[in-house]
Formats: structure tokens, C-alpha cells, sequence
């Protein structure tokens, strides 16, 4: 029987949990270059089936990078999920108990290892220049309303962020094009119509689980937040709901569905049923959303650019 690794992972530690049908042990290691090194040879002696985690803000993307280095299956939990399973296990909340519900989840659930992993030079290429833009934008509303002096330190500013934001611009696609896998999959986002350099950017960096051939369109439309969840007790039966996910490749198809709608039959029936139908323009855009996820999804998996079928 191999082992389920549950590692809670914060800015100083790594609290693991090695669980083996019953027998749980636990181990604590400093988070760093010489900390994951010792957690590496401590797996070097068993036989690992899963290593889960949980995603930190960026504080486990080395311990992560050094376990797939190595070959050992990584599952990042969904937070949401695993944050209401979480109590199920033991109401109360260490390190060392997280590492253990880490690892029951993998477990209990018999979770698979994630295939795509986001690459982390172009997710943050893509969250600096999405910074950037969002600090254009309010520098270009408070311009609005300035007068005098400010006025022109506005204007020096919009510029200043301007030239930052097209060498960002240029970084991200001279990254792309450096990669021949991210290279084909930009290729085939920008065949799609309302889908160009920015938009696919900002898919590659954010959502790398598009296309995994085990992930079903579900699963991805809940990492990306549009997959709808009910809210019925007994004999009430309310409207169902989008909730967390993934605000970046969530805003890339909202903008792709906006600009591409209309050249894509398939997602203007669905948009234009949904309307006769009296639901509001937002349901209609969300449904068209997941139905151009699905589009992606099929088309990444398939290895094929988009074509309208007549």
C-alpha cells in the first residue's frame, strides 16, 4: 500500500502528513531550497502515490516545481471544496492537522494527479500586466476630474504605464512563442474568433488545465468559477449560482464572448434561445461562457483550430 502525502505549505514550513491506510506520521521541514531537499529524501524511501497541497498565494510553487521535478503526482486541491470538507475530518484547525486532511482528501477521494501546471514566468507576465492595466484605468478616471498640475502628472503616469504595459506585451509573446507546446496552443485560442494575443495570454497563464484529457468540462468550469451550483432544501427550489473560481481566464472568456459572439452561430442561438426565454442578459452570457470553454476545451484536446461548420 503506497502512500497519500498531505503538505500544508506556508511561508517558513512544510507540515507533512505520511498517511498509509491508518497509520498516519507527521514531519515538519523548513520552506526552503535545503528544507524541500530533505523532503525529497524523505520520499525517496516510500512509495508515494499522491502528494496534495493546497495553493498558498505562490509559497508552493518550489515545493511543487521540485516534486515534479522528481516525477512524484501533485493534486492542487480546489480550495472551496476542500475548505468544506475540511471540518468533516476534525473541527479543530494546526498546520499538522491541515497536512492530515490533505492527505485523507487525496485519499478518501482517490484524487489523480494534475497533468497541466501553470508556467509560472507567463502567469506572472500576465498578472503584472493585468496590475498594470487595472492602475491605467483608475489613474485614467481620476484624469477626469483633475485640474491644474495634477492633471499633467496624471497624463506623465498613463504614459509611463502605457510603455510598461507594451513591453509586457512583447515579453509575454516572445515567451510563447519561445515554448513549441504554448506556441500550438496559442495558435489554436487565437483561431477562435474574439480571441487574440491578450485574451489567450491570459488563458495559457491561468488556466493550463485546459485541454487535460481527464478533466472533464464540470471540473474546469469550476476552476474557472461559471459552473452553476444549486441552492434547493425540501420543496424550495431557487435559482442556481456561480461562485469562486479563477477571476483572470474567467474575464478572458467574458471578453471573448463579447467580441466573438456574434461570429460563432452556435453561441448566438444559445444566447439568442436563452433570451426568448426571458432570462437575464448576465444568465445568457454565462451560458455562452461555458459553451465556449467548451469549445476551447475540445479544441486543445483535439489538437485542432476552430472552424464554423455550415
Amino acid at each position: 500500500m503506497s502512500y497519500f502525502i498531505g503538505v500544508d505549505i506556508s511561508k517558513k514550513h512544510l507540515d507533512v502528513c505520511f498517511l498509509k491506510e491508518e497509520d498516519k506520521r507527521f514531519q515538519r521541514f523548513i520552506n526552503t531550497a535545503q528544507g524541500i531537499k530533505l523532503l525529497l529524501q524523505e520520499l525517496s524511501c516510500k512509495e508515494v502515490s499522491l502528494v496534495v497541497c493546497e495553493p498558498t498565494g505562490g509559497y508552493e510553487e518550489e515545493v511543487c516545481q521540485a516534486l515534479r521535478e522528481q516525477h512524484y503526482g501533485i493534486h492542487l486541491v480546489n480550495t472551496l471544496a476542500f475548505r468544506d470538507f475540511a471540518p468533516s475530518v476534525h473541527l479543530g484547525k494546526t498546520d499538522r492537522l491541515d497536512s492530515y486532511k490533505l492527505a485523507f482528501y487525496g485519499q478518501k477521494f482517490m484524487l489523480a494527479p494534475k497533468q497541466n501546471f501553470m508556467d509560472k514566468n507567463l502567469k506572472a507576465l500576465v498578472q503584472r500586466r493585468e496590475d498594470l492595466t487595472r492602475m491605467t484605468g483608475d489613474e485614467k478616471r481620476r484624469l477626469e476630474h483633475a485640474q491644474g498640475d495634477i492633471r499633467e502628472d496624471l497624463r506623465q503616469h498613463i504614459d509611463f504605464l502605457d510603455i510598461l504595459i507594451q513591453r509586457l506585451n512583447d515579453k509575454i509573446e516572445t515567451l510563447v512563442d519561445s515554448q513549441e507546446s504554448l506556441k500550438r496552443k496559442a495558435e489554436i485560442l487565437r483561431s477562435t474568433p474574439g480571441i487574440g494575443k491578450c485574451l489567450s495570454a491570459k488563458l495559457l497563464g491561468h488556466l493550463p488545465e485546459m485541454g487535460e484529457q481527464t478533466l472533464s468540462l464540470k471540473q474546469l468550469a469550476s476552476l474557472v468559477g461559471i459552473a452553476p451550483f444549486s441552492r434547493d432544501s425540501g420543496s424550495k427550489s431557487r435559482h442556481r449560482f456561480i461562485r469562486g473560481g479563477r477571476k483572470i481566464p474567467r474575464d478572458a472568456l467574458y471578453m471573448a464572448v463579447l467580441t466573438g459572439r456574434k461570429s460563432i452561430p452556435f453561441l448566438q442561438n444559445v444566447y439568442d434561445r436563452l433570451i426568448a426565454k426571458g432570462k437575464p442578459k448576465k444568465v445568457a452570457l454565462v451560458a455562452c461562457m461555458r459553451k465556449m470553454l467548451a469549445i476551447l476545451h475540445a479544441m486543445l484536446k483535439e489538437n485542432r483550430e476552430f472552424e464554423i461548420l455550415h
